[in-house]
């Protein structure tokens, strides 16, 4: 980290040293978001947990930190009401004057007063026009995905759901993550109903299927059975003559195409 030395006797301040010591510390900082943000620009980085009120989707967000198009910012907290259940809400970049700081008041040689501290910070919106990939810190109350695009989902990956076919479906769903390496990690649960037909379980989300091939295990309450997720993003189970039955996949993390 760059620094400013000093020695016995000392120096008159002036605003550029003031200017270098804050650069020092924000570089740091912008250093370790670029490296997130590399893979996604808009994210929460701490705090912003979401509960629900009495009124019908009114939701409070506590404070905490989230990156905004690569932006570290400081969102103070708000209770935010929602069009309906499935409507999705996300962070903005705002600036606002520091009101509350006497010294930030300043009067300019015309006699006209103006607030000098400028408060830069995040906060919440329903408005998703000019929606863009930045823009993708949101929340939707989805059953099984409602939370933000957080830190976690940065390093192991935002789960994107496989969709089944042939008469299965998925208990707690079957989800695949694309970690910050590039390797997707499939996890979940199965469902086999009484018509299931085929050996045909669920298609892979676009962008996850394996750039081949690649062969795991699906795991019943007795018995394992090869399971292809192959690379046109069809997942295939050979159950050989046995029933079809509840289970889950043991697969080794791959790469996609």
């Amino acid at each position: 980290m760059n620094y400013i030395h000093t020695e016995t006797g000392g120096f008159k301040a002036v605003l550029d040293d003031l200017d270098y010591m804050q650069a020092s510390v924000k570089n740091h900082v912008k250093g370790y978001i670029a490296f997130l943000a590399e893979r996604q620009p808009s994210f929460v980085l701490q705090g912003c947990v979401i509960t629900e009120t009495n009124n019908q989707y009114e939701v409070n967000v506590t404070p905490g930190w989230v990156v905004v198009a690569g932006e570290l910012l400081r969102f103070e907290g708000d209770t935010i009401q929602l069009a309906g259940q499935e409507q999705e809400m996300k962070f903005e970049r705002v600036v606002i004057d520091n009101a509350t700081i006497p010294a930030s008041n300043k009067v300019k040689d015309n006699n006209q007063s103006y607030f000098a501290y400028k408060i830069v910070q995040a906060r919440l919106t329903v408005d998703l026009s000019g929606d863009t990939a930045i823009d993708s810190s949101y929340y939707t109350s989805d059953d099984e995905l409602n939370h933000w695009y957080t830190i976690h989902d940065v390093l192991t990956g935002k789960p994107k759901k496989l969709t089944a076919t042939a008469g299965w479906s998925f208990g707690s769903r079957v989800f695949a993550r694309k970690d910050i390496s590039g390797f997707v990690h499939i996890s979940g649960n199965a469902l086999g109903s009484g018509n299931a037909t085929g050996s045909q379980l669920a298609t892979i989300p676009a962008g996850y299927a394996p750039a081949v091939d690649t062969w795991g295990n699906y795991v019943t309450g007795s018995k394992v059975y090869p399971a292809l997720f192959a690379s046109s993003g069809v997942v295939l189970v050979s159950f050989g003559s046995d029933n079809y039955a509840d289970g889950h996949f043991v697969i080794t993390p791959y790469k996609t195409a």
